[in-house]
């Protein structure tokens, strides 16, 4: 084979198995929304379990619904007091459990702009492993209707923080307990982005997309919002556990009461989506919200903000450690094709010697078997010929045993013939002789007799 034609054998090898089909990418049944236009309203669905105020209207989830989601006429304003501070979820019933996965979800928020009193929404992946979590999931909605205290990851969106709208994405080991009425928990997070979500009749697609490469010991969590990358973790992570990941869904309306959160769609997939495979980025910072405090006795203006550790000079060393990371990652994976690309040459090369080895030995046996089939044929040529011989001896030994059988016999018969001919000469002298004597002793009786009577 030429070099070309293995370097192409490389990158189709590679390709494959990086990236998917498309007949693979195709949504999990049982960890995905179906088509929600075809649904009935109060209905549910088999795959999920409705908590809290959750229902299915007019094509859509609605986690935290309003009044006018139950009554479509006019209402008075003090109906909607039974429905502040309200929540609803949606939890799978089953997991995921591939090592590899992407979650596409559609979503919509209605009825406010800016801060809700405590209102917001949460996508959750609650570790399975852990069995505190199906306690935690079952008893506690305090955060955005969903746990405060979990193991896993949490996406959380709301306008309730110091930068107003906004995703951020959460970690918990199940040691921490998440207060969204507390500031520190708006500097908790592992990354965040700014998201205009609210009151918009365009709806939002977050997509959130977890790699994992066992055999090169590789992984990145990756989350976008509308194609455009929010943050992305490379090799900082490990979401590989025995049991899988819950998924859920779940918000809380604030104290207003108005705030109304739609799920449109979502789709589960088990393996990371073509389009996710891109290249390595790095996010720029978010912006911090810096507050100044005037000391009178001092004279001089203190700066303070939410999260002292986090300076730009730290974000800046972050993103260089992220850059030098994934150079190392694009250097180790170069080495390792170059590395590959060596190997293919040694088996190419072993594979002709090889495979001239193997017909140098076919044709050798080719010989030796022309030779011995040679060798058999006369020897079997040389047995039959003396077999026919010796047939052809017994055949005419047995003709001439039955000649001298048959003359011997008929000799026989002969010498017989004359014996008993001779016998009966013998016998018929006899009786001749044996009459005459007869005839003569009677004639001398007879004559003795008559002289005595004379």
């Amino acid at each position: 084979m030429k070099y070309s034609v293995v370097l192409w054998f490389l990158v189709g090898f590679v390709r494959l198995i990086i990236c998917h089909s498309t007949d693979d990418e195709k949504p999990s049944l049982e960890l995905s929304l179906p088509d929600l236009v075809t649904i009935n309203d109060g209905d549910y669905l088999s795959n999920w379990n409705f908590k809290g105020n959750a229902i299915i209207n007019t094509g859509q989830v609605i986690l935290t619904p309003t009044i006018s989601d139950y009554y479509h006429d006019e209402t008075n304003e003090n109906d909607y007091k039974n429905l502040k501070n309200v929540f609803g979820s949606i939890w799978s019933k089953h997991n995921i459990i591939s090592d590899s996965w992407s979650i596409k979800l559609t979503l919509r928020s209605k009825g406010v702009v800016g801060s809700s009193d405590g209102g917001g929404i949460i996508l959750h992946l609650l570790n399975q492993d852990n069995k505190n979590n199906e306690n935690n999931q079952n008893n506690d909605n305090s955060l955005y209707g969903g746990p405060s205290k979990f193991d896993g990851l949490a996406i959380v969106i709301d306008s309730n923080g110091p930068l107003s709208s906004s995703l951020r994405g959460y970690f918990n080991d199940d040691s921490k307990k998440f207060n969204p009425f507390n500031l520190e928990f708006f500097n908790q997070e592992f990354g965040s982005c700014l998201i205009a979500y609210q009151d918009s009749q365009v709806p939002v697609t977050i997509k959130l997309s977890y790699y994992s490469n066992n055999q090169f010991n590789k992984n990145f969590l990756k989350l976008s919002i509308d194609n455009k990358i929010c943050f992305k973790l490379t090799n900082l992570i490990n979401l590989k556990n025995n049991n899988g990941y819950k998924i859920g869904i779940s918000a809380n309306n604030g104290l207003l009461g108005k705030e109304s959160f739609e799920i449109l769609k979502l789709k589960t997939y088990d393996n990371i989506l073509n389009e996710e495979l891109g290249e390595f980025g790095v996010l720029e910072s978010q912006p911090k919200i810096i507050t100044k405090l005037f000391d009178n006795d001092q004279e001089e203006i203190k700066i303070y903000t939410p999260d002292q550790g986090k300076t730009n000079e730290q974000n800046r060393n972050l993103n260089k450690d992220v850059q030098i990371l994934m150079s190392d990652n694009y250097n180790d994976i170069l080495r390792r094709f170059d590395s590959l690309n060596e190997k293919l040459v040694y088996l190419e090369n072993n594979y002709i010697n090889n495979l001239n080895n193997i017909k140098s030995s076919i044709n050798k046996l080719s010989d030796q078997v022309d030779e011995i089939s040679t060798t058999q044929d006369k020897s079997v040529l040389k047995q039959l010929q003396t077999l026919v011989y010796y047939e052809e001896e017994k055949k005419i030994d047995k003709e001439l045993f039955k000649k001298k059988t048959f003359q011997k016999v008929k000799n026989d018969k002969n010498d017989n013939h004359e014996f008993f001919t001779t016998i009966k000469f013998f016998i018929w002298l006899l009786l001749i002789l044996t009459l005459i004597l007869s005839v003569f002793i009677y004639k001398l009786r007879t004559d003795i007799k008559h002289s005595k009577l004379l």
